[in-house]
């Protein structure tokens, strides 16, 4: 072989030997890295929150480790399951080159009680594995409120009735429940309620407490109400009952009445038993004759009466003086020529209202039985003297007034000394009494004018029954009222207002509903 031979045979045994040893790697194409040796890992595999208290948050991290030679991305992150696991993932890397890591905070705040569970959902690039789940669990310790029942219907009961109903509160979770309100919202005042815990009450797991609502009907008109409990139970911090009522109507009553008048009248004199009043005490004597021929002719049912300026004790033989008493004149003259031994100082405005009322008109009292309850009252004082009772003449008025159902049934009269008698007058002139003086030679006339002013209308009408107030119609032969009258609750009676009082003869109709006398 010739030299020149030999050389080219090496040269081609030295590059195939250079091909097999010096072969180059292949690469990948331009573009995205290759996903063959992306990988991840993912650590702890179950998350055990175990038991978290009320109100209370706990978090724990998942670390996602890039173990293989290719970058690593996180493609999604999510959280299924129980809603009280969360994931914040605004600082977890998405892209993770070989070897790095990051951390995935999950949440866990218990809105529920007993056990929890979820699961954490990894997405990435991964070839073998691109979905890893990691385990939550977790176990809720928490109150949980329980209205029973949530929704109450009282009925239809009568107006007037009271109905009553309860609505429990119950901690059906295994932690305190702690109540921190209770607000009744009704659409009426019919409906109230009673509740006696405070705000910040703990219930114990199991306790119950309950509320009372009652229901007042006054109308027929349906009423509505809500309870709203607010508590720590995070699943229902409001907890809402709801109440339903409405109510009917009793029986409907006609009360009928025909005004007569009212010609029952207690009148009682107080005259003053000072050294001055003898001839005054023997011209109201001579001159009772006029008094009485008058109230015999108008038929006034009369109780009659004589005390001092000193003295509250009826007085004379015969105390009470009626139209049937035995020689009426003498008796009167008897009582009340009182003498003149009395004090100076009189006190004609308290000694009469003493003489009408306790302990003097109680059972065994010396002045029992002469205050009628349905009667009116005249007072008519007689004096030359000033009184001189403790107290102003308004507060001696609205005692007086005090002693009947209508104080329009109560007139106060004075028949005294121009220049002295001023209280007496003042009292006489605000309940529209008569006002007359001693000095004047005619003033044994107003015995006549005093006859006339005992009669008095009725003006008040006793009902028979209880009414529901606003179903009250009144009638005066048979056209309805719509003014002039209210109702007086504790009477029990409608009273006509002065200018609507009515006449003789007429026909007053009361109309109303009852109330009703029980409620199941």
């Amino acid at each position: 072989m010739n030299r020149t031979v030999l050389l080219l045979s090496v040269m081609v045994s030295l590059t195939r030997t250079a091909c097999i040893d010096f072969a180059p790697e292949a690469q990948p194409a331009p573009g995205d890295p290759t996903t063959v040796n992306a990988q991840i890992e993912v650590s702890p595999a179950l998350l055990d929150f175990q038991h978290i208290n009320p109100g209370e948050s706990l978090l724990l991290p998942v670390t996602i480790t890039s173990i293989g030679r290719d970058t690593l991305y996180l493609e999604n992150l999510f959280v299924e399951g129980a809603d009280s696991f969360s994931l914040d993932d605004t600082t977890t890397d998405r892209i993770l080159a070989p070897g790095s890591q990051t951390t995935l905070p999950i949440t866990y705040t218990p809105i529920a009680s007993g056990d929890q569970d979820g699961q954490l959902h990894i997405i990435s690039n991964d070839w073998d594995d691109p979905e890893v789940t990691v385990t939550l669990k977790a176990s809720g310790l928490l109150p949980s409120i329980e209205l029973s029942p949530t929704s109450l219907d009282f009925g239809n009961h009568e107006i007037g009735c009271v109905a009553e109903r309860t609505i429990t509160i119950t901690n059906a979770g295994p932690a305190p429940l702690i109540l921190s309100g209770v607000v009744f919202e009704p659409t009426s005042e019919e409906l109230t309620h009673e509740f006696h815990v405070a705000e910040g009450t703990v219930m114990s797991p199991g306790q119950t407490e309950t509320v009372t609502v009652y229901y007042y009907p006054l109308d027929e008109l349906p009423d509505t109400g809500y309870l709203y409990v607010h508590s720590n139970d995070p699943a229902r911090p409001e907890a809402r009952a709801a109440f339903y009522a409405q109510a009917h109507l009793s029986e409907v009553i006609a009360d009928e009445y025909t005004q007569l008048g009212s010609n029952r009248t207690d009148i009682l004199w107080v005259v003053d038993n000072s050294d001055s009043m003898a001839a005054t005490q023997d011209s109201l004597a001579i001159h009772f004759a006029d008094f009485l021929g008058i109230a015999e002719m108008l038929g006034i049912d009369f109780q009659m009466g004589v005390v001092t300026t000193d003295d509250s004790t009826l007085q004379g033989l015969v105390p009470i003086m009626t139209p049937s008493t035995p020689d009426l004149n003498g008796v009167f003259m008897d009582a009340v020529t009182v003498g003149t031994t009395g004090a100076g100082d009189g006190q004609g405005l308290w000694n009469g209202f003493a003489a009408l009322s306790p302990p003097m008109t109680d059972p065994g009292g010396p002045n029992e039985g002469f205050l009628r309850e349905d009667a009116s009252l005249r007072v008519i004082f007689v004096s030359d003297g000033a009184d001189l009772s403790q107290g102003t003449v308004a507060d001696y008025v609205l005692n007086y007034a005090a002693l009947k159902v209508n104080l329009d049934h109560v007139v106060l009269n004075a028949i005294v000394d121009l220049n002295n008698g001023s209280r007496y007058e003042q009292a006489a002139t605000m309940t529209g009494g008569l006002v007359d003086y001693l000095g004047n030679p005619a003033w044994v006339n107003t015995l006549s004018d005093l006859a006339w002013a005992s009669v008095s209308w009725q003006d008040t009408f006793e009902l028979s029954q209880v009414p529901v107030t606003q179903t009250i119609g009144v009638e005066i032969n048979h056209v309805p009222v719509h003014e002039g009258w209210h109702l007086n609750d504790i009477y029990n009676a409608v009273v006509f207002e002065p200018g609507y009082v009515p006449d003789t003869g007429d026909l007053v109709t009361i109309r109303y509903s009852l109330l009703g006398t029980c409620c199941e």
